[in-house]
Parts: structure tokens; C-alpha cells; sequence
């Protein structure tokens, strides 16, 4: 029902969505929440896109604005919400690029300085 309900439609009702005005995909677009959310609420239901390719070479995903966007050090947060939905999935499908891409992430996590998990 969910999936005819609120989630599976979402993607036609909301701009947040549409894929070349998401901020998870288009450079020039803020979006830091709303995608992950919905996505969690998606990997619920069992379902995913399997693309795990945005995945940059340093271990970061989701869009390039948020590698700065406070105070000039990542907003780690919004990339919290869509681990969850990747755990999910991993637990749903035991897919191993979900392992690969959560180690290559910590561990770019983990090269950031003590600053980052410092602020307020």
C-alpha cells in the first residue's frame, strides 16, 4: 500500500525528485534532506536503485555542495540518512558493493579533522 501510497508516487508530485533538479545530482541545486528521508522510507520497502556508482574516488557520495557547506567542512548528516537506507538494503540482499561503499566512506569520514564532529 505504501508503495502506491506516499513513496512510490513521490518521485512524480515532488521536485526534490525530479532527477536533474535534485540537489543529489545537479551541482547547482540544495538538498540535503528530503531525498535521504524518502529513501529510508523506500529501502524499507525493499526496494532500491542498486547504483551505488556516484560513489567518488575518496569515498564520498551525495552532491559536491555538501563537501563544504558548513563552515567549509562537509555536512555529514544528510549522508547519515541514506547509510540507514543502504543498511537496509544490505540486509534485504547481503548486495557486498553496500559494504564496499560504507568502508570507503568511513574511512573518508574518519581522514576528516576533530573539528568536524565538534561543532554545535
Amino acid at each position: 500500500m505504501q508503495l502506491t501510497g506516499l513513496n512510490g508516487p513521490l518521485t512524480d508530485i515532488s521536485d526534490y525528485f525530479i532527477y536533474d533538479e535534485c540537489g543529489w545530482i545537479n551541482p547547482n541545486k540544495f538538498s540535503r534532506e528530503k531525498m535521504p528521508y524518502w529513501l529510508h522510507g523506500f529501502a524499507d520497502l525493499a526496494f532500491v536503485t542498486r547504483d551505488l556508482n556516484p560513489q567518488q574516488s575518496d569515498g564520498w557520495f551525495g552532491p559536491n555542495i555538501l563537501r563544504k557547506s558548513l563552515q567549509d567542512q562537509p555536512d555529514l548528516w544528510s549522508a547519515i540518512l541514506l547509510i540507514n537506507g543502504f543498511r537496509l538494503y544490505y540486509e534485504y540482499s547481503n548486495d557486498d558493493r553496500v559494504i564496499k561503499c560504507l568502508v570507503n566512506y568511513f574511512q573518508y569520514v574518519n581522514k576528516q579533522s576533530n573539528e568536524i564532529f565538534q561543532r554545535e
